[in-house]
């Protein structure tokens, strides 16, 4: 039941992560943003170059409140070469990453390998003809700022072609723009169909899987763990961060894989591998993903397990357990009964006490009024009866 109600908050988190996700899409967040709000000029904004790796460079666009960063070969920007990286005093440049929906113009200053200025975006219209040439929904009504997103990913009149023959339905610009933003290309998409994913012949369940990170590397590695995951499984394990490192390690009392599902729970519990391990080695048997979920959920820790033995309190089941964590007690508290004389008390009077509000400061009171040797039921049953220090003394 535990299991069944958390699965049932897990998926109202997913749908909420998938909302806030698409609206980041649609708005631009981060080092792949393009969306913008209207009214903006985003044609123009500010560029920096570093150099990253043999032939690459990052290359950064900030426009609006957005940005764009991604390794660019340093061929395609036109004007760029090693003579620039080297400059150690600002050099002038002037640079040109052309792409097939237009051209950034780029002029600023280099100086010891990085470079930084102001950019200029000209669009190409004529890549608007190809978008509807492929079949694309509304092309002709392709703004400034989609082309720019389509240049910034370096889409291409090829791709765009490849997708739209792919069964996806009708594709309308918005969707080769997300594709864009998100990295969908014909190679993902035959790449995760290869390998038997559900529900991969709409736009809007491709950007979802690509917006929760869920690659054709993730999916290839559960599948040697023995997991056939549709797409939403494979999405809501990828928001609540269950990788495939997780999946090997945390398994059931026999060692067997557990249902995506279970993984979930536990991971939105804090079950870890560690905390599963030794649970079991406290004792508590061949503990269910249910059982460490509902133990993990109550703060039954294996530190808790360890306070209650070192005062003689062991081989507890998780029932006793359970109902001690839940009630509150703790060996602190356990500790101060016995400076009280309540000595040697089971597990049922601890429950009664806490469960009845007789505190240490009750029993002061009670001893304080000449009971000085009441038995933990005689004071459940004073507490019961209402029975104060006053009313005691008379």
């Amino acid at each position: 039941m535990r299991i069944a109600i958390i699965t049932a908050v897990i998926t109202l988190l997913s749908m909420a992560a998938v909302l806030s996700a698409s609206a980041r899409a649609g708005g631009g967040a981060g080092t792949d943003s393009a969306g913008a709000a209207a009214g903006e000029d985003d044609s123009v904004g500010t560029w920096t170059i570093t150099r990253a790796q043999a032939g690459l460079v990052q290359l950064t666009i900030g426009w609006s409140t957005h940005n764009w960063g991604r390794l660019t070969p340093l061929a395609d920007i036109r004007g760029l070469d090693e003579a620039v990286f080297q400059a150690g005093t600002p050099l002038p440049v002037r640079l040109q990453l052309e792409r097939e929906a237009g051209t950034f113009h780029l002029e600023g200053t280099f100086r010891d390998g990085q470079g930084a200025g102001q950019f200029r975006f000209e669009p190409n219209r004529a890549f608007v003809a190809a978008l509807a040439a492929a079949g694309v929904q509304g092309a002709g009504a392709a703004s400034e700022q989609d082309l720019m997103s389509l240049a910034l990913a370096g889409t291409t009149a090829a791709s765009v072609r490849e997708l739209a023959a792919l069964e996806l339905g009708t594709l309308a610009t918005a969707d080769v723009v997300s594709f864009a933003i998100h990295k969908v290309t014909p190679e993902y998409v035959r790449a995760m169909r290869s390998l038997g994913v559900e529900d991969t012949r709409t736009p809007a369940a491709l950007v979802e899987m690509r917006i929760h990170g869920v690659t054709p590397e993730i999916v290839t590695e559960l599948q040697a763990l023995g997991y056939r995951l549709d797409r939403a499984q494979l999405v809501q394990m990828r928001i609540h961060g269950v990788t495939p490192a997780l999946a090997r390690e945390l398994r059931g009392p026999g060692g067997e894989a557990l249902p995506a599902a279970d993984l979930v729970a536990m991971r939105v519990q804090g079950v870890s591998p560690e905390y599963a391990r030794e649970m079991r080695a406290a004792g508590l048997g061949d503990l269910s993903a249910a059982a460490l979920v509902e133990l993990r959920s109550q703060g039954v820790s294996p530190e808790y397990i360890r306070e209650l033995a070192s005062l003689g309190y062991t081989r507890l089941s998780r029932d006793e357990l359970l109902q001690l964590r839940i009630q509150g007690v703790s060996a602190a508290g356990i500790r101060e009964l016995r400076a009280l004389g309540l000595r040697d008390l089971t597990t049922r009077q601890l429950l009664d006490l806490r469960i009845h509000g007789v505190t240490p400061a009750f029993i002061r009171q009670m001893r304080a009024a000449g009971f000085t040797t009441a038995s933990p039921e005689e004071l459940v049953r004073m507490r019961l009866n209402g029975v104060g220090a006053p009313r005691a003394r008379r």
